[in-house]
């Protein structure tokens, strides 16, 4: 079905990502760290003074696995509850997206919205513009 629904069979990424988000459980394993390139564009990051851990997701779901954002600092749950966290960047890219100007676009200029997030449950960090785990 995943292959179906992709239309790439040779992109492993794409293929991952659709059964996660579909509902497949990840069973662990080796987990490959990226550098992320979006880390080195100057991106505003939460101070590590202002970072609270414990929190649930604000929107009152019940999880174990939540992330909290490391742009605004709150906690969302993850792909495995109500995909909050996934939310969150996907609404906060949209924002950015919509007041950036025409001039700022011919600049070059990109919008990746809240687009990294750490786990409160074992402090991997995920950067969803790469989607993949990153090591920095």
């Amino acid at each position: 079905e995943a292959l179906e629904n992709i239309g790439d069979p040779s992109d492993l990424q794409l293929a991952v990502s659709w059964l996660l988000d579909h509902g497949e459980e990840d069973k662990g394993g080796a987990v490959e760290f990226k550098h992320c390139p979006h880390l080195d564009l100057g991106q505003r990051l939460l101070r590590p003074e202002d970072l609270v851990f414990d929190n649930a997701c604000i929107h009152g779901c019940k999880g174990s696995e939540n992330w909290v954002c490391l742009m605004c600092g709150e906690s969302r749950c993850g792909r495995y509850m109500n995909k909050h966290s996934i939310e969150h960047w996907c609404l906060t890219k949209k924002s950015e997206e919509a007041a950036t100007t025409i001039a700022e676009s011919s600049a070059g200029h990109e919008c990746f919205g809240h687009f990294v997030t750490l786990s409160l449950s074992d402090l991997s960090v995920w950067c969803y513009e790469c989607e993949a785990y990153v090591d920095h």
